[in-house]
């Protein structure tokens, strides 16, 4: 018997605003992070291997989401007001919980995510709404495992 790992719908991706839910952004189709390191590696005369270190840059990733209502169109204005007015006070963060097979429970917490742009498209008739979201931050941490 193959050992379980964790799928996609044992994760449920929640973005915050000033750290209250964005309520009607639950059709999340796929959720990505990166956690960003420099590697750095340099070499000395009279030694024969070279010396290694990393450096963190931070977090970034993607989500993929289909629009079920306006917030999104909400959320989309909060991070344009806070780009544009430069106004630092608006906290947006994005929380994401990952529930394992053997029981074990960790909660990944990003508090201050900053955007890129953000494409909303429709590839046809029939076609979902769809907005994607590419980010970055400063750090993250898991806040329980």
């Amino acid at each position: 018997m193959s050992d379980q790992r964790i799928s996609g719908q044992d994760t449920e991706v929640t973005i915050v605003t000033d750290g209250t839910p964005v309520a009607n952004i639950r059709a999340v189709k796929s959720f990505e992070v990166t956690f960003k390191f420099t590697l750095k590696t340099e070499e000395y005369l009279g030694e024969t291997q070279p010396r290694n270190d990393d450096f963190f840059e931070g977090l970034s990733g993607r989500i993929e989401l289909d629009a079920e209502s306006s917030d999104i169109l909400t959320l989309v204005e909060v991070i344009q007001a806070r780009a544009q007015s430069r106004n630092l006070n608006t906290k947006i963060g994005i929380k994401t919980t990952l529930q394992f097979p053997n029981g074990e429970r960790a909660l990944l917490n990003i508090s201050n995510v900053f955007f890129s742009d953000i494409p909303l498209s429709f590839g046809s008739r029939t076609d979902y709404g769809k907005v994607s979201l590419s980010w970055a931050a400063d750090n993250g941490r898991i806040v329980s495992r």
